[in-house]
């Protein structure tokens, strides 16, 4: 539970008494995340649906943790002095690079609320993005209410853009970006509309010319002026404005994921077969099938690689899977390292205040590794499997 304000812990669902969130320390008090009992109606209730709170995993919130802050490096003197990287106006730029559901996205804009920052979130599929701009909307937008919206001219410091596109080459191909949501645009289009929810086809027009002017002032390099034209970025380079911060939550098998063991583990039903209750888990053919792997770990690598091209000299990046497996976690940050031994160097990361054997350093010096908490005892204050690694460009 990712609280955005401490005044959630004193809301109830009508008729029942007050949750008890209880602080997950181990990840900092800055980062606002709480846990609840699992019978708590989270969805059904107040402080959810007007955007007060939203449910995440934890784990996935260490890897934001890890990228934006130095307080979980083991050796603070590697972080650098990130000063350098920013933008001559002092703004920060970090981007998502497999955005999707959003989440990471509004822990990061909420982290960087009092700064000067853009946020830009990539993911390739069309559904996935759907439900990406509506939790970015509720979260950053309406707060989950469209009669009492932000609709404030004063835009939010944090800016959140969302990008549908491939990101194993975003930022390099002038005539495939495609900015479909822009929080400080959709402000000021909520301004304007007030309380109706749906665009005509007019303003639908408009928005797509006002968001396209806006990818346009991000991009580097000269514009095609033929609409035949595929530009790319000389040698592939990017095209547009590089980051201080890059997270690539990759595309993974999900074996450490508790949601996605439930979603496999099935039960047949005994009244309905006349036989005693038998759990079949499901085969995950991304672990079972070399050739599915192959191909999962090479994507990996392709977008790693694409966050590594896209991140500043003196920035910093995060590789995270929900996976447990070597080889798509430390194998493939090895081999980034490996690309690029000049200017890729590693950063130790550790969480000291997580007393716990679920929370262990990984093959590779300086990666850590979540273990599910399977057991849900009440001191273990962790979520789903999870690695991630820490990595730095030199300047």
């Amino acid at each position: 539970l990712k609280i955005l304000n401490k005044e959630v812990s004193e809301h109830k669902i009508e008729g029942e008494e007050p949750p008890k969130p209880i602080p997950v320390n181990w990840i900092g008090s800055e980062w606002g995340f709480f846990a609840l009992p699992a019978s708590f109606p989270l969805a059904s209730s107040e402080c959810f649906t007007s955007g007060r709170v939203y449910g995440m995993d934890v784990s996935s919130g260490a890897g934001a943790a890890a990228l934006l802050s130095t307080a979980f490096d083991s050796n603070a003197s590697q972080s650098g002095d990130l000063k350098s990287a920013t933008d001559s106006d002092g703004e920060i730029r970090v981007l998502d690079l497999c955005c999707c559901p959003g989440l990471k996205l509004c822990a990061m804009a909420d982290h960087f609320r009092d700064q000067k920052a853009t946020i830009i979130g990539v993911d390739v599929s069309e559904s996935r993005m759907a439900l990406c701009k509506k939790i970015v909307t509720k979260y950053q937008v309406s707060h989950g209410d469209t009669e009492h919206a932000n609709t404030s001219l004063t835009p939010p410091k944090a800016n959140i853009q969302l990008y549908c596109q491939d990101g194993t080459n975003f930022g390099t191909n002038w005539k495939e970006q495609n900015l479909v949501f822009d929080t400080r645009s959709a402000l000021e289009d909520m301004a304007v509309r007030g309380k109706r929810k749906r665009m005509n086809k007019s303003a639908r027009a408009r928005e797509r010319k006002r968001l396209k002017q806006i990818a346009s002032d991000d991009w580097t390099h000269p514009q095609p002026t033929n609409d035949d034209s595929k530009q790319e970025s000389p040698s592939g380079t990017p095209g547009i404005k590089l980051f201080d911060y890059v997270l690539v939550d990759a595309e993974c098998s999900t074996d450490g994921s508790l949601k996605h063991m439930k979603e496999r583990l099935k039960s047949d039903d005994p009244k309905k077969n006349g036989v005693s209750e038998e759990k079949v888990i499901e085969t995950n053919d991304m672990l079972t099938d070399q050739k599915q792997l192959d191909e999962l770990v090479d994507l990996q690598k392709r977008l790693l690689e694409s966050g590594y091209r896209l991140l500043k000299p003196g920035g910093k990046l995060v590789y995270s899977t929900c996976s447990l497996s070597h080889a798509q976690n430390e194998n493939v940050v090895k081999w980034l390292l490996d690309t690029h031994p000049n200017d890729c160097y590693s950063i130790p990361v550790h969480f000291p205040n997580a007393k716990s054997s679920l929370i262990v350093e990984g093959r590779l010096n300086g990666t850590v590794r979540f273990y599910p908490n399977l057991a849900k005892e009440d001191m273990e204050l962790f979520g789903d499997g999870f690695f991630l690694a820490k990595l730095g460009k030199r300047a």
